[in-house]
């Protein structure tokens, strides 16, 4: 049977960014120093693909996209450097269920700020979402209450959110 390659590549980001919290927590650098390398990183690759296809920089015309964009970008890099640091504190697992309710912090800011609606079902799954968030992490924030560690992971789904919807108010942008 042969693998299509969507399905591949999708399979690898998967393993890429899957790996990120247990990659992050075996290094041995503070959390402020994992961000800042794997930024430059990142930018020293980006840099490197722009010039290599010839690209020409592009800035938004209109100045509150690119305000947008400049938060989405600070929010990106706030919410790993929490983020990290949560891993730390709290360990991975706890860390990255609750990062991963930043979607649910937008779902649920979406009628205000995008002025969709909420379906039955989009209530029902954040319910179910949040009382899961609860049921897993809950005995850990019950023994030792809202610790640093705690508190960064829910900075960092905050910061996610920050992220999605400050991405999605820059509309000339969306899926770049």
């Amino acid at each position: 049977m042969k693998m299509n390659s969507a399905f591949l590549k999708y399979l690898v980001a998967l393993l890429l960014f899957g790996s990120n919290g247990f990659v992050a927590s075996h290094i041995l650098l503070a959390s402020n120093e994992i961000v800042f390398f794997r930024t430059l990183i990142g930018s020293a690759f980006l840099l490197l693909l722009f010039v290599i296809t010839k690209g020409r920089p592009q800035i938004p015309a209109n100045r509150k996209h690119f305000l947008y964009l400049l938060l989405s970008g600070a929010a990106m890099g706030a919410c790993w450097l929490v983020l990290f640091e949560a891993y730390v504190r709290v360990g991975v697992g706890i860390s990255t269920l609750i990062y991963y309710c930043g979607p649910v912090i937008v779902m649920a800011l979406s009628p205000f700020i995008f002025h969709e609606k909420l379906s039955a079902v989009k209530i029902i799954g954040m319910v179910i979402v949040l009382a899961g968030m609860l049921l897993i992490n809950g005995s850990a924030a019950s023994e030792s209450g809202l610790t640093k560690g705690l508190f960064y992971a829910i900075l960092s789904a905050v910061f996610y959110a920050v992220l999605v919807i400050s991405s999605k108010k820059s509309p000339q942008h969306h899926g770049a």
